[in-house]
C-alpha cells in the first residue's frame, strides 16, 4: 500500500515538473513557426499525434431521447474538459500546453487548421440548440453546478453571511426532571 501512496504522490509531484518543460517546448514551437514534427527532430522521447479528430456525433433514432457527451478525442487517452478549452482557445498557428483529465499526461499542441471550420461547427451548435437547447445541459451539468456555487459563495460573502457550527442541542435525559408545579408536596 505505501508503494502505491508514494507512486501517487510522486506522479502529482511530477505535474508541474512537466507543465514547465511543455511550456518551454511551446515557446521554442512559437519561435520556429515550423511544424511540431520539424521543431522537434530528432528528439526521442516525444511522439507526435496527428490530426486530433474529434467524432461526430451521431444521431439516435427518433423516438428515442438524445443525450450529448464530450466526444473522446482519437490518440489522447482520456483527453477531458480542460484539454479541449485549452485546444479550442488556440488560434489557428498557436501553440499551447494541455493536461489529460487525470493530469497523468503533458501534450504540446500547434492549432493547423479546425475541420470542419469553427464558423461551421457554431453555426450546427446554433441549428441544433433552436431544436432545443435541454440537450446540451447534460454536457455543461459540472460548470453549471461549479457556476452555481460560485455564485451562492458570492451571494453568502456579499451579505456578510459566515459559516458557523450549528449548536448542540442539549442531550435530554431519559426521564425529565418534573417542573416545580409537578413536584408533590408532602405525603
Amino acid at each position: 500500500m505505501q508503494e502505491k501512496v508514494l507512486h501517487a504522490w510522486r506522479v502529482v509531484q511530477a505535474r508541474s515538473l512537466a507543465v514547465k518543460e511543455g511550456e518551454r517546448l511551446a515557446a521554442e514551437a512559437r519561435k520556429s513557426k515550423a511544424s511540431l514534427q520539424e521543431t522537434f527532430a530528432g528528439q526521442a522521447d516525444l511522439t507526435e499525434q496527428t490530426p486530433l479528430l474529434f467524432p461526430v456525433h451521431q444521431r439516435q433514432p427518433p423516438n428515442e431521447r438524445e443525450t450529448l457527451t464530450l466526444s473522446d478525442v482519437q490518440g489522447i487517452p482520456m483527453a477531458g474538459d480542460d484539454f479541449l478549452r485549452t485546444v479550442f482557445a488556440l488560434e489557428k498557428g498557436e501553440a499551447g500546453v494541455a493536461m489529460n483529465q487525470p493530469k497523468t499526461d503533458v501534450y504540446v499542441v500547434r492549432i493547423v487548421k479546425f475541420e470542419p471550420s469553427m464558423t461551421v461547427l457554431w453555426e450546427g451548435f446554433i441549428a441544433e440548440s433552436e431544436a432545443g437547447i435541454n440537450k446540451y445541459a447534460g454536457v455543461a451539468a459540472n460548470d453549471m453546478a461549479r457556476m452555481h456555487n460560485a455564485w451562492l459563495n458570492e451571494l453568502k460573502k456579499d451579505a456578510g453571511l459566515e459559516k458557523h457550527p450549528l449548536p448542540q442541542q442539549p442531550q435530554q435525559r431519559e426521564h425529565p426532571e418534573p417542573e416545580e408545579s409537578q413536584v408533590p408536596i408532602g405525603v
